[in-house]
């Protein structure tokens, strides 16, 4: 019980914490109801609330003020866990446990990126498709006037922008702006601008994607630009590597095949056929080191065979005297008589 009051005190002195997944659901439902005592507000509460945190002097003011403002007009439902990987050695799933609309929300701050990213993605777009059919009712300049100045007036946090966004997208928009207020609009439009002009500039930034240019004839090609790490996703890499391909990483990549470069397949058939002919070369030399060698063994197996057939009698009573010690002592055996 002293960890879940630590990791209690701990999420309401820093509105966020990172602990194991078992851990934080545990934990989740004694933040709420310490939540729910400082709305209440009275006497009894501030001291059940007093009896229980391990930090009072930090965590209690909070409570009773600027966490019953934040959550007076919200039933429930005051923290939220994000699942954040295994940790490193034990394995074990690790999790992020924060309070609902905190200035660090996870949840708000991925929304507001996405905002940002489908509208940017319906300008480019837009903007290519006029590119490549022509602009036919107004001139380019106006046309590209008309458009930078829809852009910059333009409210992200609004309606306005609806017809821009996907269906997930606008519902987790007005879940993360519904207690929130107009405070909480303002924001969302200022982080989604934000990343906009992040994703608008990271191309000049990191030289762009990594691409490939012919190198010259008879050469492979050169490869130029950011190389991912991985799991990153970058601006202009295709939207088919979304989700659990990118969690994934070097895992969910394709498998990486060279450049053919011009004659690729006469190239490769010459060099095989004279790794053959080294091969074959290379096999008859050690087919004739063998056989020579078989027959220098042979040779010697002859010779020693000769060697034991001339041996003496007396060799051969010298040889029967040789008993080990463990066997016995030693004595002398006589060759038969005739």
């Amino acid at each position: 019980m002293l960890m879940l009051r630590n990791l209690v005190s701990s999420l309401l002195e820093h509105q966020q914490i990172r602990t194991t997944i078992a851990k934080a659901k545990e934990a989740a439902p004694l933040v709420e109801k310490m939540i729910t005592l400082g709305k209440r507000g009275t006497l009894e509460a501030r001291r059940d609330v007093v009896s229980f945190v391990l930090n009072p002097k930090e965590t209690v003011p909070k409570l009773f003020t600027e966490y019953a403002e934040r959550y007076k007009y919200r039933p429930g439902g005051y923290t939220r866990i994000h699942h954040l990987g295994n940790r490193f050695g034990d394995h074990a799933p690790m999790a992020v446990l924060e309070l609902v609309d905190n200035p660090h929300d996870l949840r708000f701050a991925m929304t507001a990126r996405a905002v940002g990213r489908e509208t940017l993605r319906h300008f480019l777009e837009s903007e290519k498709r006029e590119e490549a059919w022509g602009a036919q009712q107004l001139p380019v300049e106006e046309d590209e006037e008309r458009a930078m100045r829809e852009a910059r007036e333009l409210d992200l946090a609004s309606e306005d922008a609806d017809r821009y966004l996907r269906p997930n997208t606008r519902l987790n928009r007005a879940k993360v702006l519904r207690y929130r207020g107009e405070a909480g609009k303002e924001q969302l439009n200022a982080q989604a601008r934000e990343y906009v002009n992040e994703l608008l500039s990271e191309p000049e930034r990191l030289g762009g994607m990594r691409r490939t240019f012919s190198a010259g004839e008879g050469r492979p090609a050169a490869a130029f630009g950011v190389r991912p790490w991985a799991g990153e996703r970058l601006t202009g890499m295709d939207t088919t590597r979304v989700g659990l391909g990118i969690a994934a990483g070097a895992l969910g990549g394709k498998k990486w095949s060279a450049q053919k470069w011009e004659n690729w397949g006469r190239d490769k058939e010459r060099k095989m056929d004279s790794e053959i002919r080294e091969m074959e070369v290379g096999w008859g030399d050690k087919k004739r080191t063998w056989t020579r060698e078989r027959r220098v063994k042979k040779e010697q197996a002859v010779e020693i065979d000769l060697s034991e057939s001339e041996r003496a009698p007396d060799d051969i009573r010298s040889r029967l005297r040789e008993v080990g010690p463990q066997k016995g002592p030693q004595r002398e055996i006589a060759p038969p008589s005739p």
